[in-house]
């Protein structure tokens, strides 16, 4: 359901120190057809307006705001009922009921029954402390369903309880997957009557659209989802970029990431390229490169694994982080020993194994570890591992302690991220030992 969620002020009494509760009337006006609408309410230009797009309105004020006038400008022909509740509200002992709301959002539908099927009223609290807060939160979250596509008018109400509606809005995008279709202000001060030129209507969508960019990219950065970004983006090759190396990093592809990571940097270091940018991404820009720069300029894939695993771990994704750091292991000790194509080799992969942990055959290599000073190398290579084959495995993943199993791995990370690319390990595998392997690895 398409629903349209406003505020209703107490006027401007206060303001112009008139004794009337009222809005002062105004032509509204769109900007892309000019058409008008005269009015004290924004809301009701908006309906008329736009109409047919609002299924439901919900209006939303405090004790204080003036729903005798709302009432009043609601109804052509009033009834006793009508009159009774508008002496309920105007006199000393005011006191605003489920009753008396009710009753004034059915005047209120019937008035506009061609272009509406709903309209609640809710009292909410002004909002002067933290508890009052969270219930206009509440209020404005148990107005929307799950799917809904709301619109939020900013125009009355006091300053700060417009954010309040924004925010509120902001959350259900989240918790009940609402989509902001528009902001809507009804410019009253931009109006010029000398020049018999009406308040214009601003559509504030550069707000959703902000909005849209900043979570698209977090998803980007926080979790490598490229999803939103490609739905925002319209160059197919940019796109297509990031889907892929999006992909490839989920799945610690560490040889596509770095080539996809290369062409997006490519991409953008063409001022064509970020010329036809959106006014947002080229705003964000510095925030859209940031994680494929760090990959891009990485020539070493078992260094990229590494920077794949930190990054992961940061981002709270260890399983893949520890799978990324095993991978790590295992192409260093490969590039050691001047060995290609493993992956599709599970004897050699396993083999390869074996020597980064100085198991049988290659027990010999404890010693060599530890001459050059890198004893904890084929430790940590084993304890690795062995969380490495537990996640892989769920006939051994119950088995793995979890305590303090993050601290432990980033220590193992912290080591490999310091010694992998070490002079020491060059040293381990001397041309001599690298020859010994090899002739082994051939028997």
């Amino acid at each position: 359901m398409k629903r349209l969620l406003t505020l209703l002020g107490k006027g401007q009494a206060r303001l112009t120190g008139l004794s009337d509760r009222t809005y002062r009337t105004a032509e509204y006006f769109r900007r892309d057809n000019q058409m008008k609408v005269k009015t004290p309410f924004f809301a009701e230009a908006l309906i008329q307006l736009y109409s047919p797009q609002f299924e439901a309105v919900h209006i939303f004020g405090t004790s204080d705001s003036m729903w005798e006038t709302l009432l009043v400008h609601s109804v052509d022909n009033s009834t006793h009922k009508d009159e009774e509740i508008f002496n309920l509200l105007t006199s000393q002992n005011r006191h605003i009921t489920t009753e008396i709301l009710t009753h004034i959002a059915e005047r209120f539908r019937q008035k506009h029954q061609a272009h509406l099927r709903k309209v609640t009223c809710t009292l909410i609290p002004v909002g002067q402390t933290d508890d009052e807060m969270w219930e206009i939160f509440e209020s404005i979250a148990n107005s929307c369903e799950e799917g809904d596509v709301i619109v939020i008018d900013i125009t009355h109400g006091l300053r700060y309880q417009s954010a309040f509606v924004l925010l509120s809005g902001v959350m259900l995008r989240t918790v009940k997957n609402i989509t902001i279709d528009n902001i809507f202000y009804g410019a009253f001060e931009l109006a010029q009557p000398e020049l018999a030129q009406p308040a214009p209507i601003l559509e504030l969508k550069p707000l959703v659209e902000i909005l849209d960019w900043t979570l698209a990219i977090n998803d980007f950065q926080s979790y490598s989802n490229a999803q939103k970004l490609v739905e925002l983006l319209s160059d197919r090759r940019l796109t297509q970029a990031l889907s892929t190396f999006s992909t490839a990093l989920q799945i610690n592809d560490s040889q596509r990431v770095g080539r996809e990571a290369k062409g997006i940097q490519n991409y953008f270091a063409n001022p064509e390229h970020r010329q036809t940018l959106p006014p947002p991404a080229k705003l964000l820009l510095p925030f859209l490169q940031k994680l494929p720069q760090m990959f891009a300029n990485e020539p070493e894939e078992w260094a990229r694994y590494l920077k794949i695993a930190r990054w992961q771990l940061e981002h709270e994704q260890l399983g893949l982080a520890i799978l990324s750091t095993w991978e790590a292991v295992i192409c260093r000790v490969a590039e050691l020993l001047s060995i290609s194509n493993y992956e599709n080799n599970q004897k050699l992969y396993a083999e390869l194994s074996r020597i980064a942990r100085a198991k049988d055959p290659y027990e010999y290599l404890s010693d060599l570890y530890s001459r050059f000073n890198l004893t904890d190398f084929y430790k940590c290579a084993e304890q690795l591992s062995t969380f490495r084959k537990a996640i892989a495995h769920a006939d051994t993943i119950q088995h793995l302690p979890l305590q303090n199993l993050r601290a432990n791995y980033r220590q193992i990370l912290g080591f490999f991220e310091q010694h992998l690319g070490s002079a020491e390990l060059s040293q381990v595998f001397s041309q001599e030992v690298v020859r010994t392997i090899r002739n082994s690895l051939l028997q």
